[in-house]
């Protein structure tokens, strides 16, 4: 299973380190991430989600490679 987490700052940083947590504790599923365009990697008075991910060598993909590889499913 691959979860796929959008959006920048600090609730996507939590939600990224909720999953990071449940990942080391069941090991069945991947993350990977969408940055929103105006993401720029530098933590300021928010996390910066995009500096997060590298640091914790997250995948970083965009929508449309989402989409393309057809794993794409949606919970709103």
């Amino acid at each position: 299973m691959i979860v796929c987490l959008a959006g920048k700052n600090n609730i996507a940083v939590d939600v990224l380190e909720y999953l990071i947590s449940c990942r080391q504790k069941l090991k069945n599923f991947d993350i990977v991430c969408i940055l929103n365009k105006n993401e720029d990697g530098k933590n300021g008075w928010q996390k910066s989600l995009k500096w997060y991910c590298e640091k914790h060598e997250i995948l970083l993909t965009s929508l449309v490679e989402t989409i393309s590889a057809n794993f794409l499913f949606t919970v709103q």
